[in-house]
């Protein structure tokens, strides 16, 4: 559809350009704006009689021309189905494999038309294409993960986690700064639906009933992912419960069925884990060996851990338009 679109479009354009050239060679002795150059119509099946109102018409109908639920334009690249390198002979899991087929369901305005896992290359800014994977399709939206991890650091730099992530917050936002493609996205704790609730404070992996620490209406560019969102593609406590996008490019990945290390050799130093938004306890402890926080790990599973461990970090998340 969209290649029968762009043909039909050229094909007008290209009578458009070759008015317009007949009339410049009409004109050739004098400077004349276009919207003054006059040309038929007849052919074209345009309602302008000039050069520059046959442009612009042309531009608008570019624009609005698309079939009903689907979206012709789009900061998206490419799209790709993702198969785990374990179950399927054609795997595509980075985005980058030859084996590795498009889909177009961006295209669509349909709620779930991109499955969780769908690899996305979206261009955030004029000059810098990331993968992302899908977490979920809101129909206009899509909720999309950084296939690395974006940026190291601690959760909160202390024990508590009274006050929220906000030194993993603030990376983020340093991190995405650049990103001008991206759209900010607004969030407020027992209000902001992730996924299937408003709620960061979660007893269990399956159970987010609470706010667990307080942090006011955020806006920025990227968040990290909740404990639900994890849980709804499949995470649980036990090992390789996660696909394999959401503990890919970690520092042993591919012992526990990845693809692809993140090139680091001592796990004292590299991203064996990377945080949520999510906490487990509603009170602050002073022990440095609490456990408290939920996190992504690398043999694919969810877990806690402590709040200012410097190298976790986390992966961004952000909304964008299909």
């Amino acid at each position: 559809m969209k290649e029968k679109i762009k043909k039909h479009y050229k094909f007008i354009l290209g009578i458009v350009v070759g008015l317009v050239l007949s009339s410049l060679v009409a004109y050739a002795a004098t400077a004349v704006a276009s919207s003054n150059v006059s040309y038929s119509n007849t052919a074209s099946g345009l309602s302008s009689t000039t050069v520059q109102g046959a442009i612009d018409e042309l531009n608008e109908k570019a624009k609005s021309h698309c079939p009903a639920g689907y979206r012709c334009t789009s900061l998206i690249n490419k799209a790709y189905i993702y198969n785990q390198a374990s179950e399927a002979t054609n795997y595509c899991v980075t985005g980058e494999e030859d084996t590795c087929i498009e889909t177009d369901c961006y295209q669509s305005t349909a709620v779930g038309s991109c499955e969780a896992g769908t690899i996305i290359k979206y261009q955030v800014n004029d000059s810098e294409e990331k993968y992302f994977y899908v977490l979920h399709d809101d129909g206009a939206t899509l909720t999309i993960q950084q296939r690395e991890r974006t940026v190291s650091g601690a959760w909160y730099s202390g024990y508590t986690i009274n006050n929220g992530p906000t030194s993993l917050l603030a990376a983020l936002d340093t991190a995405t700064s650049e990103w001008t493609n991206v759209p900010n996205q607004t969030y407020t704790l027992g209000t902001t639906v992730f996924k299937d609730n408003a709620y960061t404070g979660c007893s269990k992996y399956n159970s987010c009933t609470y706010n667990s620490y307080t942090l006011s209406s955020r806006t920025g560019k990227a968040r990290a992912i909740t404990l639900q969102e994890a849980v709804a593609v499949g995470c649980t406590e036990d090992s390789k419960s996660c696909p394999i996008w959401m503990y890919n490019y970690m520092h042993d990945s591919i012992s526990n069925g990845g693809t692809v290390n993140d090139g680091s050799t001592d796990s004292t130093f590299s991203q064996t884990k990377y945080y949520t938004l999510s906490a487990q306890t509603p009170y602050s402890y002073s022990s440095s060996s609490s456990s408290d926080v939920w996190t992504i790990s690398q043999n694919g599973s969810v877990s806690t851990y402590m709040t200012n461990f410097p190298y976790y970090g986390t992966r961004a998340v952000v909304v964008v338009n299909k």
